[in-house]
């Protein structure tokens, strides 16, 4: 392979180990990182954030993660409501009432919690706040359109500074028949010559 991979079996609900995948995967300027994440159930979708972000409270200041591809599944479970957390991603925080929920999958039947396509609005309210959870430089918002959804596509555009960050909320309709799930979020941090 022209492009080195390499495979780490990690907890990422763990904070030593997230500082640890920093320290040997993110932080290196010669070996730009992408993160895919794909399907995350719950607050895993907080973690892949939190690692484009930069790992607060870590010796390393900078971050080598040039691109964010995720598409949250699960919603996290009503656990963290119940204990009243607060999520923080950056500068934005949200009560875990808003968006966890009673209910799981197991063998592909959702069991334990309302029909899912009442859950339809709290996924939106999820993946929006994931979306404002991403860090960026500035704050200048554009809303654009797209041929794909045009009511649901939030651009963001910066002006070049020394790091920049441009995402991007977007909607594919990919599950059909009472899926919901189709939210995206993009995020690219561009680096310009200081």
């Amino acid at each position: 392979w022209p492009i080195r991979l390499d495979t780490s079996r990690q907890d990422l609900k763990k904070s030593r180990q997230l500082a640890n995948i920093h320290q040997h995967y993110l932080s290196d300027p010669q070996h730009p990182v992408i993160i895919l994440a794909i399907h995350l159930c719950g607050t895993l979708s907080i973690k892949a954030v939190e690692l484009f972000n930069g790992i607060q409270n870590t010796n390393t200041t900078t971050n080598h993660v040039h691109l964010l591809a995720l598409k949250p599944c699960c919603l996290p479970g009503m656990v963290h409501a119940k204990r009243h957390e607060v999520f923080q991603l950056g500068n934005h925080n949200f009560p875990a009432t808003e968006v966890c929920t009673h209910g799981k999958w197991n063998k592909s039947k959702w069991k334990g919690g309302p029909p899912r396509h009442h859950l339809k609005d709290k996924f939106q309210t999820w993946a929006h706040h994931l979306y404002q959870g991403i860090q960026e430089t500035t704050t200048t918002i554009q809303s654009s359109a797209s041929a794909i959804d045009t009511d649901n596509l939030k651009t963001d555009t910066l002006t070049p500074n020394e790091e920049d960050v441009i995402k991007m909320h977007t909607r594919v309709m990919v599950q059909q028949d009472g899926g919901f799930q189709n939210d995206f979020l993009f995020a690219e941090r561009r680096r310009y010559p200081s």
